[in-house]
């Protein structure tokens, strides 16, 4: 099996940008919610809905 590269999680978010795709910055957090886990889990709904409600209280805060 393939392994899948991880971008360290803390960049990601670091770098995710208003100016940026908002699906792209949600996917980037989802993403990095399932390599917070190990990797471990299937549902991807929830870790986007949890991506979104970030991005959209990050977009809020600026």
């Amino acid at each position: 099996m393939d392994s899948v590269p991880a971008a360290p999680v803390a960049t990601v978010r670091a770098t995710s940008k208003v100016t940026e795709d908002p699906q792209a910055v949600i996917a980037q957090i989802a993403y990095g919610y399932w390599v917070e886990r190990g990797y471990q889990g299937v549902n991807q709904a929830d870790d986007w809905f949890r991506a979104e409600a970030e991005y959209r209280q990050r977009a809020a805060a600026r």
